[in-house]
């Protein structure tokens, strides 16, 4: 299945006039009698955009979809504790909370392309996150979300869920190929990561 939003070619912020009139405009441009591919393709397309429609155009519907545990936060292993503001501006090397060390297939991943492993900086990592965790509720700072949390896997770039939260944020500002990047960089890292492979299928 893919992603609702990119189904009617809108970004998620998209209100509800601007999903009508790209399900009308679909509508129309994938009807067999306009369609330039075959009728069975058509109809395929169709089908996709009406059932997109159905679950974006309904209030209850969107919001769970909006809200489901697809597209949630999720808080690195040793975040969340006390911040001090060291944190926030650290600039020197820092392993910090919970000493995050690359997973063993990244290792291997490094060792096979002649990467050298990147510097951390994982407790520059949470102060920034935590700036992007104050944020979050508001959709109009989305576009900021992504600025900090971009710096926060520059900090510490062996973070799974750094690349995740990323990864939504690109996916809510409709920087669909950066949500890709960023949800590959999930798998190198762990590549038995549910969420990551199934967000990544969808788009």
């Amino acid at each position: 299945m893919r992603d609702h939003y990119l189904v009617l070619g809108l970004k998620p912020n998209a209100n509800a006039d601007m999903i009508t009139k790209a399900y009308n405009d679909l509508s129309r441009a994938y009807h067999t009698s306009v369609y330039r591919g075959s009728p069975q393709e058509a109809q395929e397309l169709a089908s996709e955009v009406k059932h997109a429609y159905s679950v974006l155009s309904n209030y209850n519907s969107k919001k769970e979809y909006d809200n489901s545990k697809l597209f949630r936060i999720r808080t690195p292993l040793g975040f969340g504790q006390e911040l001090s503001v060291d944190a926030l501006t650290s600039t020197g090397p820092n392993h910090g909370v919970g000493e995050y060390k690359p997973s063993f297939w990244q290792s291997v991943k490094d060792l096979f392309t002649g990467r050298k492993p990147k510097p951390r900086n994982t407790a520059k990592a949470e102060g920034l996150f935590s700036v992007v965790m104050g944020m979050i509720g508001q959709p109009q700072l989305y576009g900021e979300c992504r600025k900090q949390l971009i710096q926060a896997v520059e900090a510490d770039p062996y973070i799974l869920e750094l690349h995740y939260d990323l990864a939504i944020m690109c996916y809510k500002v409709g920087e669909y190929e950066q949500a890709r990047h960023e949800l590959k960089e999930c798998l190198s890292i762990d590549h038995t990561d549910k969420l990551s492979r199934k967000f990544l299928s969808m788009l």
